[in-house]
Formats: C-alpha cells, structure tokens, sequence
C-alpha cells in the first residue's frame, strides 16, 4: 500500500473536480486531505519522513554553499531552514513567493529541481 499522501493524490489526480486544481490550490488541499484521512485512520502519513526533512535542510545549505552569494537568496535560505514541515509543497511556495519578489536568474530554479527529486525518490 503507498503512503497516505500517495493515496490522496492518486485520488485527486482522478477526480473531476480536485483534478482541475493547480499550484498552491492542489497542495493546500492535497495536505488538507492528508489530514483528514490521518485522523480517522490514526495513522500518520510516512511521505516525508525525517530524513527527507534533514535532507531538505542539508540541499539547500549546500545550493546556498555552492551556487551563489547574494542577500535575496540567504533571506530565501533562511526561510527554507525556519519552515516547520519541510514538505515539497511548502519549499515550493517558497520558491513561487522569491520568484515573484526577486529577480534571481533562475537560481532558486535549481534548488527547486533537486528537492523535487528527492520527494520523487521512492
């Protein structure tokens, strides 16, 4: 059986209705549906384990490391480290937020990219 989370977006992707969600729409109730079907099963969800949460961390420390200096994208960096649940969806909101404020040339594009492959990792 997949995760919790699995099961809640196989059944949107299906659905008429949640099917036509995007972007921070899809994920807000993706996490909302989560935590339903968490609460009345009593289990929780395993998708994004700790690890994952520790390795969000270490990504993006190394991005920030590696790739670039500038202020805009420590602020970005800072904020990535403060979020409480390290989820794709939350780290992406992020992402979406800093490209609309800032004119990064894409950096944070690559960040993006690498988290979204370890969420994909299975």
């Amino acid at each position: 059986m997949d995760t919790i989370r699995e099961e809640v977006v196989k059944f949107m992707e299906n659905d008429k209705e949640f099917s036509k969600l995007k972007n921070e729409k899809w994920y807000e109730m993706e996490d909302k549906l989560v935590a339903l079907c968490e609460k009345v099963s009593g289990r929780r969800d395993t998708t994004y384990d700790y690890a994952k949460i520790k390795e969000v961390e270490q990504i993006t420390l190394n991005w920030l490391n590696g790739e670039v200096n500038n202020e805009e994208l420590q602020e970005f960096v800072d904020e990535v480290l403060k979020l409480e649940y390290k989820t794709f969806a939350s780290v992406i909101d992020l992402v979406n937020q800093y490209f609309r404020t800032y004119n990064t040339d894409g950096e944070i594009d690559g960040l993006a990219m690498e988290i979204e492959e370890l969420f994909e990792e299975k």
